[in-house]
């Protein structure tokens, strides 16, 4: 199990493998710098754990003074929330897919409504983990509130005769939506020092005539505070010693007689001036802070239609745009906001050039029928949204609420409605939705880099998860390295993943060794190394280094460096052949940077991995394959020959009066005397051919591919003489000799202990017949 103290985000990971454990800090870079929520639990036995939760969540769901990790989400959750938790867990562990869900949750603060994401994590084909992410969609929810309230009353506001029905109205559909017993308005009387209660009120009771007279005869100081809450009962997201309104528009005495527990006052301003006072109360000590927050949100926009209403202007200057149009498809009056909305300069000429709004308006001509097929089964509709063109070809969102205008044989004779552009809401789900599924793709290929053994084929399956959820045509990794004869900085093609319809370019030998100049951009190695990221370059290039890219069919390009070590190794690259206009956002670059850096840890890893092997297998003093090594390929040499009914030989060389070197002229100079010997037999062997040092003055040469004894003879001849020449060693004169022994297989034996005994009798033989010779 590995996990992180999350109320400690720069803590470092703790686990069973410390190598594990730096890998999964990468992942908590996201965890520490996410804007949502983002839990991690498992299925244990029946039961969730927690893996691990950002302190986002922690905070979201007030359990920040908990450490989640490894217990059972009912032990850190309230119950309520719990249950909601574990039955959604439940679902996307038994479905193995994706979901989502609302949880409402109650704070200090109030009540706020989060969208919880579940995504199931899956090792060998089966869910191991779940990934949680929670977005905060209180204000969203809020918004679309205030939006849909402000078209109802500005829609039914519009066919007001006055301005106390316009108000009486107001307060019918806000009682209706927030939930309050009681409505009524108050103006500044003839005196602009005090206000006084008009006849626009709303009731649900018929019991309150005595409290409506009593109303209807006050007056209050138009300079007191208008806006004020009150309640009989404490409210937990309200300061406990605040004051209970004195001398208030809300009365709390003569309220609590008629069994009001709660009040609210909102002031109605226009142009900075007080246009009306709305009070509500209600029999029930149930006051929600969202509900202040949505009638503070209203009651600002509410100011600006009443305040058109009273002076007969409200068309003119809505917020949102306001239509009449016949069945047939042709508008018949338009407000100012409409026409802007749809880029024309005047509701004039928005009428004059849209006479058929299914045809030249709607993207998609269907969704005008489907606008009309809809009204003539319901009347009404609202948030109906589609995609239109604007005067100048270009497209945008809207959202329209619409009613159908009937005749007096119920006959449609047209429609009429608001639109609201919701151009930027749109891009910004699509921008959070591409967000999520670009951290599931990422979760996924760190789940690749993170377990998969093969290094490789890790990197290349992460390069294929986000080839496809950043939708490229080309996903690669380049090495930086010196050029093999020039020494100039260059560049090879290590690892690509392309969608199906493209060529790979991984194998063509023009994709190593390249240098920047080779392909006309000089910039790249000075950029990657000052900066984080490349992307939107292409456009600024000059134009001879744009033609190069153009004429690779690329249009738009992401870089992103690769370091190991903390040094520049190359860089990962999304090429995109199809989009010029692409632009990679903040967001998304700085969650592929975490997967940059997840690579470059991979390749530290496989450097590591390659090294201690190395060193395992290797004599530290010649750098040749010591006794570990020279079994597994004398192993494999028995196989081939087997096999395929072939030769092999096996030589025992030793050094002839190395001894004497080494006391005469002490050990650095007999290691130095080594390393010169085995360049010497080096520059003797084949491809193929293996020398190991067995220990001391000791060697073993192992000669796979022989179709004789007298091939074996001849390059044990050349070993003598290449030895017989003196060794000139820090200004000493060194002459040795060398003695070798030789076994053939399967002559002189098929296994690799006889073999090795009779290599070494032919060395023992060769020494005693005079040395500086070579004896089978």
């Amino acid at each position: 199990m590995l996990c992180w103290n999350l109320r400690e985000p720069n803590s470092t990971p703790v686990g069973e493998e410390n190598s594990a454990c730096q890998q999964e800090a990468i992942l908590s870079a996201i965890f520490k710098h996410s804007s949502e929520g983002i839990f991690i639990v498992e299925p244990i036995q029946g039961e969730f754990h927690f893996v691990c939760a950002n302190h986002i969540y922690l905070q979201m769901y007030a359990i920040a003074d908990i450490d989640v990790a490894s217990k059972p989400i009912g032990e850190c959750l309230p119950d309520a929330i719990a249950r909601t938790t574990e039955q959604n867990l439940t679902i996307c562990l038994q479905q193995q897919q994706s979901r989502s869900y609302q949880q409402p949750l109650e704070t200090e603060t109030g009540s706020q409504l989060v969208l919880i994401d579940l995504s199931p994590i899956f090792v060998a084909g089966k869910i191991t983990k779940i990934l949680g992410i929670c977005h905060d969609i209180t204000e969203r929810q809020r918004n679309r509130a205030v939006a849909h309230l402000l078209q109802t009353i500005t829609l039914s506001v519009a066919e007001a005769q006055d301005f106390d029905s316009a108000l009486t109205i107001a307060l019918q559909k806000i009682c209706q939506v927030t939930n309050w017993n009681y409505a009524e308005a108050w103006v500044p009387s003839a005196d602009p020092a005090f206000i006084e209660c008009t006849p626009a009120y709303y009731s649900t009771s018929q019991n309150l005539d005595s409290f409506r007279s009593i109303r209807k005869q006050q007056k209050f100081s138009a300079s007191s505070n208008l806006g004020q809450i009150w309640s009989l009962q404490p409210l937990k997201w309200m300061p406990p010693d605040l004051p209970q309104p004195v001398d208030s528009l809300l009365d709390p005495d003569i309220a609590a007689i008629a069994g009001f527990q709660a009040g609210l006052s909102i002031p109605i301003l226009a142009s900075g001036k007080l246009i009306a006072v709305l009070v509500f109360f209600m029999f029930e000590p149930r006051l929600e802070n969202k509900q202040i927050s949505l009638l503070s949100a209203v009651g600002v926009q509410l100011g600006v239609v009443i305040h058109h209403k009273k002076y007969r202007n409200i068309f003119e200057n809505a917020v949102a745009g306001i239509y009449q149009t016949s069945a047939e498809g042709r508008y018949q009056t338009v407000n100012p906001m409409l026409a802007r909305i749809y880029g024309y300069k005047s509701p004039d000429e928005l009428m004059t050039g849209i006479t058929d709004i299914g045809r030249q308006l709607y993207v998609n001509p269907n969704r005008r029928d489907e606008f009309k097929r809809l009204l003539q089964k319901q009347d009404v509709i609202s948030g109906f949204e589609s995609q239109v063109y604007r005067q100048d070809g270009t497209t945008i969102w809207i959202s329209e609420s619409a009613r159908a205008i009937r005749d007096e044989r119920g006959q449609i004779a047209g429609y009429e409605g608001t639109v609201e552009d919701i151009t930027k809401r749109k891009e910004t789900e699509a921008e959070l939705h591409k967000q999520e599924t670009l951290l599931q793709g990422v979760a996924t290929a760190m789940h690749h880099l993170l377990t998969d053994a093969d290094h490789k084929a890790a990197i290349i399956k992460a390069l294929g998860t986000l080839g496809v959820v950043t939708g490229v045509d080309r996903v690669y990794i380049y090495e930086t390295h010196p050029h093999p004869e020039t020494e100039e900085a260059a560049l090879s093609l290590r690892f690509e993943w392309v969608m199906a319809s493209i060529e790979a370019s991984i194998n063509p030998p023009d994709r190593q060794n390249l240098t920047p100049n080779s392909f006309g951009l000089t910039q790249w190695q000075s950029i990657l190394e000052a900066t984080h990221a490349i992307t939107d370059f292409i456009e600024s290039f000059p134009k001879e280094e744009r033609e190069v890219l153009e004429g690779e069919g690329l249009l738009s390009r992401l870089i992103l460096p690769i370091r190991v070590e903390r040094q520049l190794w190359g860089y990962l690259g999304f090429d995109d052949g199809n989009d010029s206009h692409r632009r990679w956002s903040e967001g998304e670059i700085s969650i592929l940077m975490v997967i940059g850096e997840s690579i470059g840890g991979a390749l530290q890893r496989q450097k590591m991995e390659e090294t201690i092997r190395h060193e395992a297998l290797h004599d530290r003093l010649t750098g040749l394959p010591n006794r570990t090594l020279l079994g597994e390929k004398l192993n494999l040499a028995l196989q081939n020959a087997h096999r395929r009914g072939s030769l092999f030989a096996l030589m025992f060389l030793d050094l002839d009066h190395f001894k004497i070197v080494n006391d005469t002229l002490g050990h650095a100079i007999g290691d130095r005397l080594l390393q010169a010997v085995v360049k010497r037999l080096s520059s003797c062997l084949r491809e193929g051919d293996t020398i190991a040092r067995w220990g001391g003055d000791e060697f073993i040469i192992l000669l796979p591919n022989i179709s004789r004894a007298k091939d074996a003879a001849a390059i044990a001849q050349r070993i003598l003489e290449v030895l017989q020449g003196e060794f000139d060693l820090e200004g000493n004169k060194v002459a040795i000799g060398s003695s070798i022994g030789i076994a053939i297989y399967p002559e002189d034996g098929d296994d690799s202990d006889i073999l090795m005994k009779k290599a070494d009798g032919a060395l023992y033989r060769a020494k005693e017949e005079g040395r500086n010779n070579f004896r089978f």
